[in-house]
């Protein structure tokens, strides 16, 4: 279990590195910089970014951690989505591995 979370700050870490050393595209001239997380559910549910790392095994505990207010009804992938888009996050892609869906995220440091 753990490995897997290390795994996972390892290529949170090298995506970012590379998204600083990459400077090819326009935005990166500007001086723009980015910082990227990651957002996976499945029999955890977990969010990682620089200096923050959730993991719950429910759901609940989950939107609590998140401060994503439910009102009560169970929470789902697109709802914490959201939530996070309210916060500057800006979703890149989605992948999927059985029960496993995996959201990598980046915004504006």
């Amino acid at each position: 279990m753990g490995n897997k979370y290390l795994i996972m700050l390892g290529i949170l870490l090298v995506v970012s590195v590379t998204s600083v050393l990459v400077g090819s595209n326009s935005l990166a001239h500007k001086g723009q910089r980015w910082e990227y997380g990651i957002f996976e559910c499945g029999k955890e549910w977990i969010w990682c970014e620089p200096g923050v790392l959730v993991i719950t095994s429910s759901q609940r505990d989950f939107a609590a951690e998140m401060k994503v207010n439910t009102f009560g009804h169970p929470i789902s992938p697109i709802q914490i989505i959201n939530h996070l888009g309210a916060h500057s996050w800006e979703l890149l892609t989605l992948s999927e591995l059985g029960n496993i869906q995996t959201y990598w995220l980046k915004r504006p440091k």
